[in-house]
């Protein structure tokens, strides 16, 4: 199996894509390179005990600082080696997980119905007053307005300077944490319904459930919404508001899905079982938890599934559903995992300790690996299911001398497949013949590859 990873500069590759026409694959491959993160997978390597359970769950910034709520009313900012850098107290209890701008300005929300925009050395940059509660974490759009859900029944829309750019009141109390698609849509549950909000406040369309919309929703790299309901039920609907299929489960869904490799959907349900769904609605397999689950599931670049359970426990599966490992905290996990740079693995309990276990890989390059999108959980996808879709690379398999590369595509279009054997080589080689994608997947098979150590990949599209 190979390993890859990717970088995005904001703006920097919206202006490659502008300027060149082109479009550069998020991933790059590498074939044969296998990187050591210590001790054993499962193995605590530290906790960090706060004065109340957390039910928020970490975020971490582009320099390994993560940020994590408690119900002691503080956020905490933690380093990667377990130390504190300073805590920033609230009115009340943070259910609410954190969200980290690009600029490094950390947002929460508090049971005291405010929403806090934080600079990074722990100092206020502004605070903002909803009517009601917010256990909703914010989400951030293109242009920088900050998104954020209330009991007061609304959708707050924030400036950066903190004023109210509108509202949106979608009629019951926001348990869910806003979305935001690539073409400033943000989708939202309220009640009964799920609400689709152009970016100036007004409605597009809502589509009505069973019951309450307590999920946070998943945007797929087609632009297919996934959203689970406590009718028991996970929705694949369109970018336009139809019903694509339901998935049902046997009690109510409060996890917000992942988007793990080749499309699979995975969500937890009250049920006690975690689900890989496909994305033609079938169950691919469900695994037993000895108690409800709640948190979402975080998807590592090797294809190892993480997430909790009300049983107390953390889960390491792999993606045919056999265990890695199984870690036991003190207490009720509804906290979500973060897969930290160095494949470390973040998630708070109710025993009031966030917890750092060694993991395997990084956090996965796909449509939405985790919850709220992204290690600084800025609600917001990369990935539009437009004309310039960006391929998402599945894992890489190797063998013999040839290797296959499989990645999200758009049918009808052309893609190119480029290498070279090190980064610091001036040019890209090119597999010679383009593929033209007939569905939602193109696959190309290196059969040059001979007997080099290592080769990095990317795609083109004309």
């Amino acid at each position: 199996m190979g390993r890859f990873a990717w970088e995005e500069t904001p703006g920097k590759f919206k202006n490659v894509m502008k300027h060149r026409n082109f479009l550069l694959v998020m991933a790059l491959m590498l074939i044969s390179l296998e990187r050591s993160f210590g001790q054993a997978p499962g193995t605590k390597l530290w906790e960090f005990v706060t004065g109340g359970p957390i039910l928020s769950s970490p975020a971490v910034a582009t320099d390994g600082t993560i940020y994590v709520g408690s119900n002691d009313r503080k956020l905490y900012s933690i380093s990667p080696d377990a130390t504190t850098n300073w805590t920033f107290t609230t009115g009340n209890e943070i259910r609410s997980a954190p969200m980290i701008g690009p600029d490094g300005t950390i947002y929460v929300g508090s049971l005291d119905h405010k929403l806090y925009a934080i600079h990074p050395d722990g100092t206020t940059n502004w605070v903002y007053l909803t009517g009601n509660e917010i256990v909703s974490s914010p989400a951030i759009g293109a242009d920088g307005t900050v998104y954020v859900g209330s009991f007061d029944h609304k959708l707050h829309a924030i400036d950066s300077d903190g004023f109210l750019l509108w509202y949106f009141d979608v009629g019951d109390d926001v348990f869910g944490s806003p979305v935001v698609d690539g073409d400033g849509t943000i989708y939202l549950g309220g009640g009964t319904n799920f609400f689709a909000i152009n970016a100036d406040g007004t409605s597009k369309w809502k589509f009505t459930g069973s019951n309450v919309f307590y999920s946070s929703a998943a945007i797929g790299s087609d632009g297919t919404i996934y959203v689970g309901c406590l009718d028991s039920k996970l929705y694949a609907l369109t970018s336009a508001g139809s019903k694509k299929w339901e998935s049902g489960t046997d009690s109510h869904v409060y996890a917000s899905p992942s988007i793990g490799f080749d499309g699979i959907v995975y969500v937890g349900s009250y049920d006690k079982y975690f689900y890989a769904i496909r994305t033609n609605s079938f169950q691919k397999w469900r695994f037993p938890t000895g108690a409800d689950v709640h948190g979402s599931a975080a998807i590592a670049a090797d294809g190892t599934i993480y997430f909790g359970s009300l049983d107390r426990k953390v889960y390491s599966l792999n993606t045919n559903a056999t265990t890695n490992w199984v870690f036991t905290t003190g207490g009720e996990i509804r906290s979500s995992p973060a897969i930290g740079p160095d494949g470390t693995v973040y998630i708070g309990s109710s025993d009031g300790k966030l917890y750092a276990i060694q993991g395997t890989s990084e956090l996965a390059a796909t449509a939405w690996p985790m919850f709220q999108h992204d290690l600084q959980h800025s609600g917001g996808s990369t990935v539009t299911g437009g004309t310039n879709t960006v391929p998402v690379l599945s894992p890489i398999s190797k063998s013999s001398n040839t290797v296959t590369l499989s990645w999200s595509a758009i049918a009808g279009k052309s893609y190119r497949v480029q290498y070279k054997t090190n980064l610091t080589e001036s040019g890209w080689s090119e597999l010679s013949g383009s593929v033209t994608a007939t569905n939602a997947t193109a696959t190309k098979v290196d059969d040059t590859f001979g007997s080099a150590a290592q080769r990095f990949y990317r795609i083109v599209q004309p």
